[in-house]
């Protein structure tokens, strides 16, 4: 008996195999020519037992697609393309979308994909499309989608194998020319069903005619056979138990992560409000005493406009001398700079100039006094600058980091005048006569 499934064999190559005349069990290779063969018996062709093989390979290798894009594997289109390079070349896809469409209703999903197909490579066929474009669209259409305009031209090589990195670029497409096929299938399968029912009454109204062999028991061989893939093919859940079998498994595998995850994230979160790296808002209002206590708070602006570098620091004067200079004399009774700062009190002069030499170098310009104790002797006390304030005094000690022992408010802390020289000095001293009073003048060099 001859066996038309293996018309197409997995390496893509495009053989028949059929009984040499004379030779019943010996089986040779040559090309296929459907066009040529008719049955002894009643006459008719052979290609409806031709088409009908076409059409299970096409479902076998539709379900297979489809399990391996599931898994996530690689898939092999050499076995698809092989079959769409013989249908093409050999005038075949009228009659295989004939029936395609007569097989549609009763051999579940796949035989759906499989028409949508076929009816894409009619139409591209009826508008002179070529060959290439044919293959690389019929496969896109296998996977439901049509449009591949940009496929790559790999496919039409022998043993490629598909990435499902390339089969998300081949979905990524859309499918312009699905209402055209709709049409082109509606009108098709009106046609069909207008002139098929002089087949119903031989073999049946859901396949073609089968064409029975001279042998007796080759045909109820052959017939038994047709009918078993046919029957199969009338059970989808058969075809794709395998399919929803692995959907579940991936939908519940990943239904087991989702209380996990949540879990790790309660966690994360709560070790990040633990340590005070997040926290929230309680909408609490600021505590006044805080305010008051640290001061308002002033936030940081942009400053557009240029800023002038500070100029070196220079040895800073008490606004009190300051304003001093340039006047010749003050009143002798005018008490304007009554607070000294104290340095220390010394028995001998020696000791005095020491204090004094040690206190220059700290930058100040100290003077000192003669003060007659009566029991206690003669004592000389050092002092250093002339202030209004006990506060100005104290601020100047800390501006030139020296120790005083105390702000003396003293008489002899009266400034009688500034002066240029030495010389108008002493004649200022003479012209007010205050050495024949009995004060102590003393002055200070600046």
């Amino acid at each position: 008996m001859v066996r038309f499934r293996e018309i197409i064999r997995p390496d893509g190559r495009e053989v028949r195999k059929t009984a040499e005349p004379g030779k019943p069990d010996h089986m040779i290779a040559q090309q296929v020519a459907p066009e040529e063969k008719t049955d002894g018996r009643r006459g008719a062709p052979v290609r409806g037992r031709e088409l009908q093989a076409y059409y299970r390979q096409l479902i076998e290798n539709t379900v297979e697609i489809q399990g391996r894009i599931l898994k996530g594997e690689e898939v092999n289109p050499s076995p698809v393309m092989a079959v769409f390079r013989h249908i093409i070349d050999h005038d075949l896809v009228d009659d295989l979308f004939t029936h395609a469409v007569s097989m549609s209703e009763s051999c579940g999903r796949a035989s759906g994909i499989v028409s949508g197909v076929l009816a894409y490579l009619k139409l591209g066929k009826d508008s002179g499309c070529p060959r290439e474009k044919l293959l690389k669209r019929g496969f896109a259409g296998l996977i439901q989608f049509l449009d591949t305009a940009d496929f790559p031209d790999a496919l039409l090589e022998d043993h490629h194998a598909l990435s499902p990195d390339d089969i998300a670029a081949i979905r990524k497409h859309p499918a312009p020319a699905l209402d055209i096929l709709a049409g082109l299938f509606i009108n098709s399968l009106h046609v069909f069903r207008s002139t098929a029912g002089n087949h119903d009454q031989e073999s049946g109204p859901e396949c073609p005619p089968i064409i029975h062999h001279e042998n007796e028991d080759g045909m109820d061989k052959a017939t038994e056979t047709e009918q078993e893939a046919t029957v199969k093919m009338k059970e989808p859940g058969n075809v794709y138990k395998e399919l929803a079998e692995i959907a579940a498994e991936k939908k519940s595998a990943s239904l087991k992560w989702v209380p996990v995850l949540i879990i790790l994230a309660v966690i994360v979160v709560a070790g990040l409000w633990l340590g005070g790296i997040l926290s929230f808002d309680r909408g609490q209002k600021p505590n006044p005493a805080s305010i008051k206590k640290h001061g308002p708070v002033f936030q940081k602006k942009r400053i557009s406009q240029a800023i002038k570098m500070p100029e070196p620091v220079r040895p800073s004067v008490p606004r009190e001398e300051k304003n001093s200079v340039g006047k010749s004399s003050l009143p002798v009774n005018a008490v304007r700079y009554p607070y000294s700062l104290h340095m220390g009190s010394f028995r001998t002069l020696d000791l005095t100039q020491k204090s004094i030499a040690g206190l220059r170098k700290k930058g100040v310009s100290p003077y000192w006094t003669r003060v007659d104790l009566g029991k206690k002797g003669k004592w000389y006390r050092v002092f250093v600058g002339y202030f209004r304030t006990p506060e100005s005094a104290d601020r100047f000690q800390k501006k030139h980091a020296i120790k005083a022992d105390r702000v003396l408010k003293t008489a002899y802390g009266i400034m009688v005048g500034v002066y240029r020289s030495k010389v108008e000095m002493n004649k200022k001293i003479s012209a007010l006569e205050l050495r024949k009073s009995g004060l102590d003048c003393r002055m200070i060099m600046r």
